[in-house]
């Protein structure tokens, strides 16, 4: 790939099938550290960065919320947390379930290559990851070595993913497994809210186990 205008049409191994897959937006396998090419990474910093950028943001602009500033420095934290947090998983699952559906070329691949789609969503994951795991590190007395691993995982594991092309197929689907944290992070603010005898809170657990269920067992 020697730039962003020039066509794509490499041979790509599917892993699976044994054959051979050529398409414009298909992008080979390349199991050496060159296969991150200059635009995936473009995309990762700029995924990092503009996470990172979320989260100082809600620092702004989260003070101007009565609730926000009766908080502790810690709670303070972990809402300013969520912010980012529940954009990626909405951002991500929503593109993830378009990929799934519709890449048809990716659907051929399970284990080799990758698509221009699920080229940028793994970059936009590991741009997170690298952004989560930063923050988990500098907090890492309020959130646990637990998360921190957590973080480190998913990011070597999509990492790699972007630099050698594998497994471009199952990190959208492995992305879904998120959208239970839409819920739980709901479900800490109502908590800390004081809302935990609510309606929208009983709902809300109703919820979380649905969709724990429907994503990760169905």
């Amino acid at each position: 790939l020697k730039g962003a205008k020039s066509p794509l049409r490499l041979t790509v191994r599917t892993g699976v099938q044994g054959g051979e897959l050529e398409g414009p937006n298909v992008m080979a396998a390349d199991l050496t550290p060159h296969g991150m090419n200059q635009q995936t990474a473009l995309i990762v910093v700029m995924s990092m960065v503009g996470w990172t950028a979320m989260y100082f943001l809600g620092k702004l602009l989260l003070p101007a919320f009565d609730f926000y500033r009766k908080f502790d420095p810690v709670r303070q934290y972990k809402t300013r947390g969520l912010v980012p947090s529940t954009a990626f998983i909405a951002f991500s699952c929503g593109l993830s379930v378009y990929i799934i559906n519709s890449d048809k070329e990716l659907q051929g691949m399970r284990l080799n290559g990758a698509t221009e789609l699920s080229s940028f969503i793994i970059s936009v994951a590991t741009g997170y990851f690298i952004y989560d795991s930063l923050v988990i590190g500098m907090h890492l007395k309020h959130d646990g070595v637990a998360y921190l691993v957590h973080g480190i995982l998913c990011l070597f594991t999509y990492g790699i993913a972007a630099v050698y092309h594998v497994y471009h197929y199952y990190g959208p689907v492995f992305l879904l497994f998120e959208f239970t944290t839409l819920f739980v992070n709901c479900r800490w603010l109502l908590y800390e809210l004081n809302m935990k005898d609510s309606g929208m809170y009983f709902w809300n657990g109703f919820c979380l186990l649905f969709a724990w269920f429907f994503v990760r067992v169905v």
